[in-house]
């Protein structure tokens, strides 16, 4: 395999995407970078996704599908990686859009940053069944930003924009099967406490679908925000960073304030990470 054109593998999981599917897929066969190959596991579809999903592999013989009767979000993404490739993984959800210069701008950053695991990007909204027109973008000097301590707090990684190093993703053992819900801050938080780097590329190469009908009404904010907390408990110990387990209790506390006063507390949480970032040993 060619070191200067590595193969990248897109992992997808979808079960009853024919709404957003097509335009997902679109986003993908159009890469700028070639060596790429979409895994995608239709997880026990009852609509036309597998009739969308086939109708493009008869057009991109680079698309993979693998049917399931469902088995699940986790176990659907460890098979998408064990049946992949490439050197290099790609998760975008099914609902999802991507840029279409994202994988080579990524893929440059990670050859000239290989002591990253993980390589995120910006990303922005796209709502309902809407798309986007992307701009071309100035490549040569994006800039990354260290987010690995932030993880210990705050989960700042879209899960939909992130190129991973397989080799290092599969020592990892893969998303866990034992996590429920929030399986990719659950894989960062593994990353960290190996030791492992995580950067997001200060560009906005990612959109992600949000729908009208979803809501986070306030019952399932607490939850979700408080499983966060007991997740970041559990590695801040088992990484020994103990001033960040006041940050973890507070970052719950705030999850539940409205939206600005958030906003304005967590420049000031930025603020000190950014000034802690160095003391990573």
């Amino acid at each position: 395999m060619s070191k200067s054109n590595p193969k990248v593998s897109v992992i997808s999981t979808v079960k009853n995407g024919e709404k957003t599917l097509a335009m997902m897929l679109e986003s993908v066969v159009n890469q700028t970078y070639e060596n790429v190959e979409l895994v995608v596991v239709d997880d026990g579809s009852t609509d036309t996704t597998l009739d969308i999903l086939n109708k493009f592999k008869d057009k991109y013989s680079t698309i993979k599908i693998i049917e399931t009767d469902g088995i699940g979000r986790v176990p659907a993404l460890n098979k998408a990686i064990q049946e992949s490739a490439g050197e290099y993984i790609v998760n975008l959800d099914a609902d999802d859009l991507i840029h279409p210069q994202k994988i080579q701008i990524q893929m440059n950053e990670m050859l000239n940053h290989s002591d990253y695991f993980l390589l995120a990007t910006d990303s922005i909204i796209v709502k309902d069944l809407n798309t986007i027109e992307w701009d071309k973008l100035d490549t040569q000097k994006p800039e990354i930003t260290d987010v690995t301590d932030r993880i210990l707090i705050r989960n700042t990684i879209n899960h939909s924009s992130v190129f991973m190093n397989k080799r290092i993703l599969n020592v990892l053992g893969g998303y866990s099967t034992h996590q429920k819900s929030q399986v990719d801050y659950e894989l960062w938080m593994r990353a960290f406490v190996n030791d492992l780097k995580m950067g997001i590329i200060n560009l906005p190469l990612t959109a992600k679908r949000i729908h009208s009908n979803q809501s986070f009404e306030n019952k399932k904010r607490f939850q979700y925000t408080y499983r966060s907390m007991i997740l970041q408990q559990k590695y801040i110990l088992k990484s020994g960073k103990y001033k960040y387990i006041l940050f973890s209790v507070a970052s719950f506390v705030l999850a539940q304030l409205p939206f600005n006063t958030r906003q304005k507390i967590n420049q000031y949480i930025s603020k000190y990470m950014d000034g802690g970032k160095n003391e990573r040993s």
